[in-house]
């Protein structure tokens, strides 16, 4: 047998005794958390590369992550050999898990696993020692004073004008407007009315047959222009257009609105 085949004859069989043991562990407390871990380590050092999540899958139906927290426990339990003397049913898993992470100060960590020798930690009690330990920073209320600029001839030149329209006499202000004459509605109305029947005129009388005014309506509002036309002609001012039966008529008197 070569070297090379007898050297992975005894891998298999180291491995195959690390599955057993790692099945062991399972059927127990956390307290075998450390000892999977430390059996997990010995069997990557085994495994071919490119192989140890395909192993893992195989054999424990185990996830990289899953085997990475217990290998970071044994790991942890290696630069803190209380974990080995200590009941570790006083440390739960998830605060087990946080503490080997790396997220923590060796002052928090000491913290708890003096705590965890004589009563159970929670999570919450982890959180509680590191803000108790490393308390975020309080926010200052003081502004910060400004900075002295240096001298900017710019800004002196300003400053130096405007005290001297400050000291000086008032300026001259702008003519205020005459407010605009009120407009006449009643006129606006109408010059709008007459440009929609002069842009009419263009169109065949036998479109507007079908109107729904009467002859008389039609006529009335004829005479009236008729009325309008002469007052403009004439130059009636004074005097107000005013309905005088079927008829209209110019009479003296202020025109209403």
């Amino acid at each position: 047998m070569s070297k090379r085949t007898k050297a992975e004859s005894n891998a298999r069989r180291g491995l195959l005794t690390i599955v057993d043991e790692i099945r062991e562990t399972f059927h127990s407390d956390n307290s075998n958390i450390i000892k999977r871990g430390e059996l997990l380590i010995e069997a990557k050092a085994l495994v071919q590369h490119g192989e140890w999540l395909s192993w893992l899958e195989s054999y424990f139906d185990m996830s990289e992550d899953t085997a990475e927290r217990a290998m970071s426990v044994a790991r942890f339990a290696d630069k803190f050999r209380i974990l080995r003397n200590m009941n570790l049913s006083h440390l739960p898993k998830g605060v087990l898990y946080a503490l080997a992470s790396g997220d923590y100060s060796d002052a928090v960590i000491k913290v708890v696993l003096v705590e965890a020798e004589s009563a159970p930690i929670a999570i919450s009690r982890l959180y509680e020692i590191e803000e108790q330990l490393n308390p975020p920073p309080e926010e200052s209320e003081e502004e910060p004073e400004p900075e002295e600029s240096e001298d900017d001839p710019a800004q002196e030149e300003a400053e130096a004008e405007a005290d001297e329209i400050l000291d000086g006499p008032p300026p001259d202000l702008p003519p205020v407007d005459e407010p605009p004459t009120p407009t006449n509605f009643t006129l606006a109305q109408f010059d709008k009315a007459v440009k929609k029947l002069a842009e009419l005129q263009t169109k065949s009388v036998s479109k507007f047959i079908g109107t729904g005014h009467s002859a008389d309506d039609l006529r009335k509002i004829a005479d009236f222009l008729s009325v309008v036309a002469d007052a403009i002609k004439s130059e009636s001012r004074g005097k107000t257009l005013q309905r005088a039966g079927d008829t209209w008529a110019l009479i003296e008197g202020q025109a209403s609105a």
